[in-house]
């Protein structure tokens, strides 16, 4: 009987650690850091073949969270993630794998197995595995800060957008009225005006001023691709963003340089609409899907910046004027094209 009972005692020391161990084979990466709330984030997650992993869990932690479980490393007996962090997120697609609510399990070994989270808050969050004992003791691995990090930004997807439609109703025929002939009154007023003037107008003049030649300068066409860069290359020299109160002013006139130039090279109303419709219209031309968000990163981190009085790092500002002028070089419209139109 002694046997068994330190048989016992030795699993209930054991479940832990396996748990920890378990975790420890668990790899979480994705090509993104930074995403929308309610767009799909990609995670490609692999998991140690020689391991008994069979199922595992995945929690979207904020900083509060993280900070509480780094407090408490040596003692991974959490309770539930609910009340870790208040942060909603779903899981939207378990790739190769099953699963039910934020639950995975393996079924087949796939390394490495991409799964699709939405997160609907917005905020600096990290992806983190954990597991659950037999006691409903939440397990979480010793090293968090090997996990990806997902900076989600409050926007609203302009496919999510749902327009409703009103049925067509049949004419309605309405009895005419003199408005209805308002335009031809108009017009017979204009042609008598006409008359008097031919009539009048040459007995009032004594002196007849001889007609001068205006001659119209011939408009000189300059590409898209040279202004856009004129200006981006004086941002460029001015490093006006190293100057935290001219950082409004610097996002400004960069996003104002790059909708300039999407309106003139591919005709969209880019310096009217806002990054959402700019984004639903570059979708619809030969704008590669990379490019697409691109764009649309640079142009709502801007929108944070001049509206939610956001502070991004200096390196994104240096880093948003290299990708645009980046953009700008490889869609430029070849002299050549532009000399033929």
């Amino acid at each position: 009987m002694r046997i068994f009972r330190y048989i016992q005692i030795s699993l209930l020391i054991a479940l832990p650690l396996i748990g920890i161990i378990a975790q420890n084979d668990i790899r979480i990466q994705t090509a993104r850091d930074s995403s929308v709330v309610g767009l799909d984030i990609p995670l490609d997650i692999s998991v140690n073949p020689n391991s008994n992993l069979k199922k595992f869990n995945i929690a979207v932690l904020d900083r509060p969270a993280i900070q509480r479980i780094y407090k408490d490393k040596y003692n991974f007996q959490q309770q539930d993630t609910t009340e870790e962090t208040d942060v909603d997120f779903e899981i939207s697609d378990f790739g190769k794998w099953t699963g039910q609510d934020k639950a995975i399990t393996i079924d087949k070994p796939v390394n490495p197995n991409q799964i699709r989270i939405k997160v609907w808050d917005a905020g600096a969050f990290m992806v983190i595995p954990y597991t659950v004992n037999e006691s409903s003791d939440t397990i979480y691995p010793d090293k968090l800060d090997q996990y990806p990090s997902i900076l989600v930004f409050p926007t609203m997807n302009p496919n999510d957008t749902i327009r409703d439609f009103t049925p067509i109703k049949g004419i309605i025929k309405e009895n005419k009225s003199w408005k209805d002939y308002y335009l031809y009154i108009l017009i017979g007023l204009g042609l008598l005006l006409l008359i008097l003037a031919a009539f009048f107008i040459p007995k009032l003049l004594v002196k007849r001023n001889k007609p001068q030649l205006i001659e119209e300068k011939k408009k000189v066409f300059v590409p898209a691709h040279i202004t856009a860069l004129k200006k981006l290359k004086q941002l460029a020299d001015e490093k006006i963003w190293k100057d935290e109160s001219r950082i409004k002013e610097y996002q400004s006139k960069l996003t104002f340089a790059l909708r300039e130039y999407l309106e003139n090279r591919f005709g969209i109303k880019a310096l009217e609409q806002t990054t959402g419709e700019i984004a639903d219209s570059l979708s619809k031309l030969s704008i590669n899907e990379e490019d697409n968000n691109t764009i649309k990163n640079i142009l709502q981190i801007a929108d944070l910046v001049k509206f939610a009085k956001a502070k991004p790092g200096e390196d994104i500002h240096k880093k948003f004027l290299d990708e645009t002028i980046d953009f700008v070089n490889r869609t430029k419209e070849e002299v050549q094209n532009i000399n033929n139109k």
